[in-house]
């Protein structure tokens, strides 16, 4: 799965007329490492939670860290969706690698973003075509939030990342002027 949307972006980005550059390399770089590194930390992660399996670990009261399966949305919502969300992470993962092709974002803090989502989704995909679930192994009970993984978390944060963007920039900083080749 993981090799799949790796083949997919760099299909993506070679059939895309902005494919990168020597100049753009630093902006592919960014985004696909940081994806990267949220899926290796999301997958190692989950394989630690899978060893402890039903023990509840941690600092009780406060965040605790325990398996449960879960077939649905990020924080264990919609329930019974695993096939559609499987479908959406592939679409968003390709979706990301068409906007950073397409409209070079120089914003380094959007490239994380998109790497943070794309890298949590990847995560979670692999889970879902493998099990048809996904792993959450991460309570936090001092605010009796649902249970969730390091790819819910790196979603949610690389969202939050991008909307901060926008909100400080305007909508204009995801679509600066794509420069024109000669």
């Amino acid at each position: 799965m993981v090799f799949a949307n790796a083949a997919m972006m760099l299909l993506l980005i070679s059939m895309s007329d902005h494919a990168p550059s020597n100049t753009s390399w630093n902006r592919w770089l960014l985004y696909a490492a940081v994806g990267l590194i949220v899926f290796i930390v999301d997958q190692v992660t989950k394989a630690f939670a899978l060893l402890i399996e039903s023990r509840a670990i941690g600092l009780p009261g406060v965040i605790t860290l325990r398996s449960v399966s879960n077939d649905g949305a990020a924080f264990s919502l919609a329930q019974g969706y695993s096939p559609v969300f499987l479908f959406i992470a592939i679409a968003v993962v390709a979706f990301l690698t068409l906007y950073v092709g397409h409209f070079r974002p120089q914003n380094k803090i959007i490239l994380i973003g998109a790497g943070l989502i794309a890298g949590g989704a990847t995560g979670n995909a692999l889970d879902r075509f493998l099990t048809g679930r996904v792993l959450d192994f991460i309570s936090l009970d001092c605010i009796h939030f649902p249970i969730f993984n390091i790819a819910d978390a790196a979603i949610t944060c690389g969202f939050a990342l991008i909307l901060f963007i926008v909100w400080r920039n305007g909508v204009g900083a995801l679509f600066p002027p794509v420069p024109r080749e000669s």
